[in-house]
């Protein structure tokens, strides 16, 4: 099936990233208390708030995606725009593109490559259904706990570091991981992606409004079924 990537021109002003962990009984104690255990399933649900509709293009992007999709059964590529929690040098983010120092653009008046802020690599391949992988800090802070990062499509977060040594990070992650991830592999931090589905099938109703300016919201559900279709 066909993936489409979600539009640049169709950025939300807010984005809510969230992990769905599920966990299932372990009976209860004699006092009446119920033991959760956790499973190594889960998923990602996203919505992208007050997606803004202010031109024609955005317009017809919002209809061609709309009708790529065709409601849940559809496939899309979500970025979740992760500026907030990536490690990058310096602590902050800085733009990519700049002019330089002095102000100065080349002559068609496009900017400096300031390079990436951030960058990570797998360290040692990691094996679909793996839930602790081993990071390597090439650029950036020294804090790789609590970071989110995509490979693929397949969105990932670290937990609480399990060992560091040196550029080493030991770390759980959630999702268990979808598809193998080969060693030294360049990961996705400032923008990681997911492959989603529309939450429901009237997801994308929007009325256009008189004035124009028009900033519905949109929810999405991990698809899961892909990557157990990719691995069998």
């Amino acid at each position: 099936m066909t993936i489409i990537v979600w539009p640049d021109a169709l950025e939300p002003t807010q984005v809510s990233v969230n992990s769905v962990s599920i966990s299932r009984s372990g009976g209860k104690s004699i006092g009446g208390l119920e033991r959760a255990i956790l499973t190594d399933v889960g998923y990602w649900s996203v919505t992208m708030t007050q997606i803004v509709l202010a031109s024609l293009v955005q317009r017809q992007l919002w209809n061609a995606v709309r009708s790529s999709l065709r409601g849940r059964s559809g496939l899309i590529e979500v970025p979740v725009w992760s500026r907030e929690s990536a490690p990058y040098a310096g602590g902050v983010w800085t733009p990519r593109l700049v002019p330089y120092d002095d102000g100065a653009t080349f002559d068609d008046g496009g900017l400096h490559d300031n390079g990436p802020g951030v960058e990570i690599r797998m360290h040692a391949s990691a094996s679909i259904g793996a839930t602790v992988v081993t990071l390597r800090l090439v650029l950036g802070s020294e804090q790789l706990s609590g970071i989110r990062f995509s490979y693929g499509g397949a969105l990932y977060e670290t937990g609480l570091a399990l060992s560091v040594e040196g550029d080493l990070w030991e770390v759980p992650v959630f999702p268990a991981i979808r598809a193998v991830i080969p060693s030294d592999a360049d990961l996705e931090i400032e923008r990681p992606t997911c492959i989603m589905h529309l939450a429901t099938d009237r997801e994308m109703d929007v009325t256009f409004s008189r004035s124009q300016v028009d900033k519905p919201t949109v929810n999405f559900v991990e698809a899961v079924e892909y990557w157990a279709d990719m691995a069998g």
